[in-house]
Formats: C-alpha cells, structure tokens, sequence
C-alpha cells in the first residue's frame, strides 16, 4: 500500500470536479432526463431539498480546495513516516466518502433514489483509463471508489 500527497491532491481535484460537473450540468449527469424519468419519485413542489443538495455540494467542493501550502508543510513533516502519511490520507479519503454519502442521501430525499445513487456514483468516481509510459492503456479507478480495499490493506499492514 503505497499512497503518495501526489495521489491525495489528484483524488480531491477529481472529486471537486465532479461536484463542479454535477453543479454546472445536473442535466448531463445525476439529474438527466432519463434518470429522472426513471425514478418512482414524486418531486416535492417546495425545492427546500433540493437548495441543500446544492449548498452541500458547493461546501463539499470548497472544502476540496487543497490549501498546499499547510497540506505541503504536513506532507514533509510526515514523509519519514509511512504510518502517519497513509492514516492522513486515509481520513481524508474517509471524508471525502462521508460527504459522497451526506449529499446522496439529501439528493434522494430532494429528487429520488435512482438520481441520488448517480450522483453518488458520478463523486465516487469512474474508471479511468491512463496511457502509460511505455505507451500501453492502463484502467485505474478512484482512490474513493477503491477505499474499501485501501482500508483492508491497511488493517493488515497496521496490526
């Protein structure tokens, strides 16, 4: 298990990006024409909900903007230590997946639950598919999208 600040920036600008995606053209993702038509949910006339959805995704991407130079300062005070580096970035990640759920679970009350599972699925993120340096394609998932096993791999290595 090897998790670099490199690794921690790329994952909160993914994730922040999503949540900028999904902010700016909820009609091209979590709430497309045919998620919506597709959930067994009425829309509740007051969009309440709906407007905290909202607010928790602008202060879920705020939150993502990596302040470098304190997150920096830390990285290279904790450099020498494998331990306190990966349970950093762990944690973080472990936020990252609180936030995913705190949106998602506000989004299914406000538009339903097949769009609330696409926009937890759009900030879990994707597989994506590298080029690699000797110019193979390389498919790689989101470290949020792989926490699970991340976690796994970790109790082994910490106990």
């Amino acid at each position: 298990l090897e998790l670099s600040r490199e690794d921690l920036f790329e994952e909160k600008a993914r994730f922040a990006a999503c949540l900028r995606f999904c902010l700016e053209r909820p009609d091209q993702s979590w709430m497309s024409p045919s998620v919506i038509t597709s959930n067994d949910f009425e829309m509740p006339e007051d969009d309440a909900y709906l407007r905290e959805v909202v607010i928790a995704m602008i202060c879920a991407r705020d939150a993502m903007d990596v302040n470098e130079e304190e997150e920096n300062a830390f990285f290279v005070n904790a450099e020498e230590n494998f331990m306190i580096k990966t349970e950093y970035i762990i944690s973080e990640l472990r936020e990252m997946r609180g936030l995913t759920e705190s949106i998602a679970s506000i989004a299914e009350t406000a538009v339903g639950e097949k769009s609330a599972a696409q926009l937890r699925s759009e900030l879990y993120g994707q597989t994506i598919f590298k080029i690699s340096e000797d110019g193979s394609e390389e498919e790689e998932s989101s470290l949020l999208s792989r926490l699970d096993s991340i976690e796994a791999a970790w109790e082994i290595i910490a106990s």
